[in-house]
């Protein structure tokens, strides 16, 4: 009667059990650190990654089971006297973990809710939905003509490690490529390779002499090696170009006819998913190839004096930059930015010969004052900043998958970062959004005014310090991101693209000055009401632009640009490096940014 009832924590397992059990422990435990080794460590898809685990596991397991039956009588000496205790230990690790865990994401969670209705509370929305554009009817879309429709007709398979993109009408998506002035390779006919490449490399090398298209390079460039090559020589550099690219006619003429016809243009993305990385923006690119098409083929055109043609190839290149315009997307504005810079050289040489009639100088001018890239910046950087604070919902595998869609297979240390996260407590990866987040917050909002039109570059250098300096467990993401500078190159592209606009606008409007009074004025102050509701100011200085007449009868127009000092006019010359399709690229933070008024 006064036997004492047995507890579980008295009871012990002994032979062949406790064997068993202590061989699933050790295998259990082996298996764990594999997994998070592994995944860290180890190259090749999921899959592979996981084989790999098991059989490693299954040999561990085997050689667990050999050294513990050899150990077996020294393990009933030390151990299990001790089990308990052990035991216990163990489960007051695991709680301690668990409440670890518990308090880091409760901790996370609440910052990111507070942050999340401070923002509202401002008025911004943090439900990136919000931000998708709304749609507009087909037969108004130039994004939906015949051409283009192909570009976003894809399905994409969810196979973890093997995910990819098959597009369902690849004659449709070739055609589109097609409308590429460089000619793709493999589109020549009977063209010398060596001798084209050489070409191309020499075109790379002078994208403009004194302000012009080189359009003798262009006329070299068709000449070797292409199907030009038998057709007799003798014709000017612009006859010979319009010739060269006469193989995209009938396409340039649809689309021609397609942007007259439908007076919208917006690209109807695959926005229904929630792993928003994995949006695909493939227009992108064929805006900035045939825009770049468009450029070469209007200079060559306003060359042989087909003005009516050249003004048409740039009215339809604004066309096609602002269907990229509203896009939730950071790198959406920036393209946007690049295309429209493209398609303003034939503006600029259009003007240097007075061949624009007030009509159509006005019209220029009219829809060039429409280009605000300020106000898409605020917008874009919202909504990029809403999208981040989806990252807390997505799960190792979409971890992974952003990771892929980043391009960061080959960096080692970023590869551990994004696992560490994926096994980190989810608060972290709350606090990572937040200070990426906040991080944004600086950039768009301090950066950049839209409302005054003024960008600051000396904040923006300060943000490049501060986010340089960010470190730690809850910067782990910021550091990923921020890799691609958008965050520190976006506000010089914007106020310099801005001012490119804002000097394009004045320009046509001293154009019609001339038109009207045959001289440029004295001073920009004159063009307005007439010629220019307002002068636009400089978007870094926040006084009036730099302007003077010249002694040839032309005029001179700049920004003090991102070093906010005035240079005189004088821009900064190429570093040296050369994009591969932009050609030798000025230090735009040294300098003026300067109206290129081409020379005679």
């Amino acid at each position: 009667m006064d036997e004492k009832p047995k507890s579980i924590w008295k009871k012990s397992f002994t032979g062949r059990v406790a064997l068993f059990l202590l061989s699933i422990a050790a295998t259990a435990t082996v298996f764990l650190v594999l997994v998070i080794y592994g995944l860290v460590n180890w190259s090749g898809t999921i899959s592979e990654v996981f084989t790999k685990i098991c059989i490693n596991t299954l040999i561990c397991f085997f050689v667990c089971l050999v050294a513990i039956f050899f150990i077996w009588p020294l393990l009933r000496l030390m151990f299990w006297k001790h089990w308990r205790r052990t035991l216990f230990g163990l489960a007051c690790l695991v709680t301690m973990v668990a409440l670890f865990y518990a308090e880091e994401d409760w901790r996370g969670k609440r910052a990111w809710n507070n942050y999340v209705r401070a923002c509202e509370a401002a008025g911004a929305s943090m439900d990136w939905r919000t931000y998708i554009p709304a749609q507009i009817p087909d037969d108004q879309n130039l994004a939906m003509c015949p051409l283009f429709k192909p570009v976003l007709d894809y399905t994409k398979t969810n196979d973890p490690g093997h995910a990819s993109t098959i597009w369902n009408d690849t004659n449709g998506t070739a055609r589109v490529y097609r409308l590429d002035v460089r000619w793709p390779d493999g589109w020549s006919i009977g063209r010398d390779s060596d001798a084209h490449g050489a070409a191309r490399k020499e075109l790379d090398a002078t994208p403009l002499t004194n302000g012009w298209v080189n359009l003798a390079a262009w006329q070299n460039y068709f000449r070797t090696g292409t199907n030009l090559a038998g057709i007799p020589a003798g014709k000017t550099p612009a006859e010979d170009v319009l010739l060269g690219m006469r193989f995209m006619e009938p396409d340039m003429a649809e689309l021609q006819g397609e942007a007259a016809r439908r007076p919208l243009g917006r690209w109807p993305l695959h926005y229904d998913t929630d792993f928003l990385a994995g949006i695909l923006l493939p227009q992108l690119g064929d805006i900035r190839r045939i825009n770049k098409t468009l450029k070469v083929r209007a200079a060559a055109r306003l060359a042989a004096g087909d003005v009516a043609g050249g003004l048409a190839d740039v009215q339809l290149g604004l066309r096609l930059a602002d269907s990229a315009a509203g896009e939730p997307f950071v790198i959406s504005l920036l393209v946007r930015e690049f295309a429209v810079e493209d398609i303003l050289q034939p503006v600029r040489e259009g003007i240097a010969r007075h061949q624009f009639s007030e009509a159509q100088v006005a019209t220029l001018q009219q829809e060039l004052a429409g280009e605000d890239f300020l106000a898409g910046y605020g917008r874009d950087f919202q909504a990029e900043r809403a999208m981040r604070g989806q990252w807390q919902k997505y799960n190792g595998n979409a971890m992974r998958e952003l990771y892929r869609e980043m391009g960061r297979q080959n960096d080692d240390k970023e590869k551990k970062a994004w696992i560490l996260l994926e096994f980190a407590p989810r608060g972290w990866v709350y606090q990572n959004q937040l200070t990426l987040c906040q991080l944004t917050d600086r950039v768009y909002r301090q950066a950049v005014d839209e409302h005054s039109r003024r960008v600051f570059p000396a904040i923006t250098k300060d943000n490049e310090k501060m986010v340089n300096e960010t470190s730690g467990l809850y910067s782990i993401i910021t550091k990923l991101v921020l890799t691609y500078k958008i965050l520190e190159d976006a506000p010089l592209s914007t106020a310099r693209h801005q001012t490119v606009v804002d000097q394009a606008v004045i320009a046509c409007a001293l154009e019609r000055y001339r038109l009207a009074h045959a001289e440029y004025p004295e001073t920009l102050e004159v063009l307005a009401p007439q010629f220019i509701a307002q002068v636009p100011q400089d978007v870094i200085g926040g006084g009036p632009l730099k302007y003077h007449r010249t002694d040839d009868g032309r005029f001179m127009l700049y920004s003090i640009g991102w070093n906010e000092k005035d240079d005189g006019g004088v821009m900064s010359k190429p570093d040296g490096g050369s994009h591969p399709e932009w050609g030798p690229q000025p230090k735009y933070e040294e300098g003026d940014w300067v109206w290129e008024y081409p020379q005679k």
